[in-house]
């Protein structure tokens, strides 16, 4: 794939943010989230700003990244948006989970 080996690098800078998310969508679903991550630290787009905050806090949580991830549960339910719901329930659940 032209996307794999040398020519990753390349290739990354011109596309476009949303294909840049699915990308990361399929990092993270075949348990790449290093790479997921790394991706998706490099956007930089105010209108898919929830999405890529959504995408890393899925990275982070796979990544066993804990802090990380509260610090983007912060930046989602300081802006209240699409996944604002999501986010609260992630934060109670990994709340519940700091006393075990």
């Amino acid at each position: 794939s032209l996307y794999i080996g040398k020519w990753r690098h390349k290739a990354i800078p011109d596309l476009p943010v949303v294909t840049l998310l699915y990308v990361s969508i399929s990092f993270l679903e075949t348990d790449r989230a290093p790479e997921a991550i790394s991706h998706l630290l490099q956007l930089a787009s105010d209108e898919y700003e929830d999405e890529i905050n959504h995408l890393l806090l899925y990275g982070y949580l796979k990544d066993n990244k804990r802090d990380k991830a509260e610090g983007i549960i912060a930046k989602l339910l300081l802006n209240p948006g699409a996944y604002t719901k999501e986010a609260k329930e992630i934060e109670a659940k990994l709340k519940e989970r700091r006393w075990f």
